[in-house]
């Protein structure tokens, strides 16, 4: 039975590669759009992805490049395409600052000036 157990735990940790593969496989690229007014023509741009499925290849509109970075279109990319694979993300909590607890913290704020180097020490 401790084989069999192994056997299926190597198993699933080769499905779970197999679907970051997936996810990893794809192309994020930028699409230009001019458009045509009385007042001239104004041109957007906006983060596009595209992946293979069902042997065709597939185009998401991601949003505007002005109101994100590339890193930002990279994850709603693979966000879109787990989502249209039936793959489920392992959320990844985002790193923050721990600043401890209000009454426990002290902050020290250095500056300095044209006739020295200044510290404050601040305790809660």
């Amino acid at each position: 039975m401790d084989c069999k157990g192994e056997a299926d735990a190597a198993l699933a940790e080769a499905l779970a590669l197999k679907h970051q593969a997936r996810l990893e496989d794809l192309t994020v690229w930028q699409m230009k759009k001019v458009k045509q007014s009385r007042k001239g023509s104004r041109t957007y741009t906006y983060w596009m992805t595209s992946w293979r499925e069902d042997g065709k290849t597939r185009n998401v509109h991601l949003g505007s490049c002005r109101k994100m970075d590339g890193e930002a279109a990279r994850r709603k990319a693979r966000e879109r395409k787990a989502e249209a694979l039936g793959i489920k993300l392992k959320n990844r909590p985002r790193e923050r600052p721990s600043f401890g607890s209000p009454s426990s913290s002290s902050i020290t704020m250095s500056y300095s000036m044209r006739c020295g180097t200044t510290t404050t020490s601040i305790s809660g």
